[in-house]
C-alpha cells in the first residue's frame, strides 16, 4: 500500500498542454496543482479564524465549486459545520454568463452565519443575486470566498470577502470548473479556447 503525501505533485498525469489529438489544441495550465492546494489551505486558516465561535451553515454552489469546496471544507476547523449545495447557474452551456442566475432550493439561513462558497467569480450576477436573497431570508451574516476572480467580466459590481486567485479574463476549466461537462478531472486550473 501506498500512502499519499503532498508531494504526490510528481505522479504521473496527462499533460494539459499535450492533451493528444482528440482535443484539438487542449486546455493549458494556468494554476498547477501544487499551488492550488497551499493556497486553498491558506483559506481553510483564514476562514478558521474568520469564523471562529459560530456555527455557520456553508452553502456551496455546484457543479464548479466541488472540487475546491471538498479541499477547503477539509481545511476549515470548526466542529460544528453544516453543509448545503445548491444549484446556481448563469452558463448554461456556454462560455459567459448569459443571464440572471436561476437559483434552486435554499435551506432555512434565519439567524445564521452563512459561508458562501462559488467557483468563479466573473459576472458578478450570481453571487450578487444569492447574496441579496439570502440577506431577503434574514441571514446574520454571509462571508462569500471564491477559488478565482475574474473582474474582467464583472457586469455587477460585487466583491467576494475571500480570493484564492485573481486570473485574467480568459475562460479556465479544471479542478471542478468544466466546458459542457468536459475536463472538471483535471488537477490544474487550465485555459481553453473554445
Amino acid at each position: 500500500m501506498t500512502l499519499g503525501t503532498d508531494d504526490d505533485d510528481n505522479r504521473t498525469r496527462p499533460d494539459p498542454a499535450n492533451p493528444g489529438p482528440s482535443l484539438g489544441p487542449g486546455p493549458r495550465t494556468l494554476i498547477p496543482a501544487p499551488r492550488i492546494r497551499r493556497r486553498v489551505r491558506q483559506l481553510g486558516r483564514i476562514l478558521t479564524t474568520a469564523l471562529a465561535g459560530r456555527s455557520p451553515l456553508c452553502i456551496t454552489l455546484l457543479d464548479g465549486c466541488f472540487c475546491f469546496a471538498a479541499d477547503l471544507l477539509r481545511s476549515i476547523a470548526i466542529p460544528d459545520l453544516q453543509v448545503h449545495f445548491a444549484r446556481a447557474s448563469s452558463y448554461l452551456g456556454q462560455t459567459t454568463a448569459q443571464q440572471t442566475p436561476t437559483l434552486g432550493d435554499l435551506p432555512t439561513v434565519s439567524g445564521r452565519h452563512l459561508l458562501l462558497l462559488d467557483d468563479i467569480l466573473d459576472s458578478g450576477a450570481t453571487l450578487d443575486a444569492l447574496y441579496r436573497t439570502l440577506t431577503d431570508h434574514g441571514a446574520s451574516s454571509i462571508t462569500t470566498c471564491v477559488l478565482l476572480d475574474k473582474s474582467g467580466q464583472r457586469r455587477v459590481p460585487f466583491t467576494a470577502d475571500h480570493v484564492g486567485f485573481v486570473i485574467p479574463n480568459r475562460f479556465v476549466v479544471g479542478y471542478g470548473l468544466d466546458y459542457r461537462n468536459r475536463f472538471r478531472h483535471l488537477p490544474d486550473i487550465c485555459t481553453l479556447e473554445p
